[in-house]
């Protein structure tokens, strides 16, 4: 098997039933060339059974880690380092994916290979998945330039 284009890294701790919202929204995408790292970050009971039945539905695509160290920051840190995509995607796991979003930030990275870091807007929603209108000023599309070390700055592409 081959080397994946995207690794989308979800650590998983509390979510319960949304992690398998997160989980569908990967793997409802239209780019179908990626795999999902899923974390398991020391996930309660609820969670745990979400996980099982998300790598028993997407054996190919879902590996699953575990991270003893507590936190989200551990957790993905880990689920970095165990990928094997050319690109990595971020995701809680109390949220989900656009359909379009790994389509659009490939592009986007193939367009400016310099770009270290590239993400989108984000809507916020209820526990039950309504969407909460806050004003977003925010570009459809952002890429950041550089480092923590240099101070390059941020180019907002619309």
């Amino acid at each position: 098997m081959s080397d994946p284009l995207v690794s989308v890294v979800i650590p998983a701790y509390r979510s319960g039933r949304l992690l398998w919202d997160a989980i569908s929204s990967v793997t409802d995408k239209t780019l179908k060339d990626f795999e999902v790292i899923l974390v398991d970050n020391n996930a309660d009971k609820e969670t745990k059974e979400v996980i099982t039945r998300a790598v028993e539905a997407f054996p190919d695509k879902i590996r699953l880690i575990h991270e003893p160290t507590q936190g989200n920051s551990s957790a993905r840190n880990r689920g970095i380092l165990e990928s094997r995509g050319q690109y990595i995607a971020l995701l809680d796991d109390d949220d989900k994916m656009y359909p379009d979003r790994l389509d659009r930030q490939v592009a986007l990275a193939r367009l400016h290979p310099e770009a270290s870091i590239i993400y989108g807007r984000m809507d916020v929603c209820s526990y039950e998945g309504d969407r909460i209108v806050v004003p977003d000023l925010s570009p459809t599309v952002e890429f950041f330039v550089g480092s923590s070390a240099e101070s390059v700055g941020t180019r907002w592409i619309r």
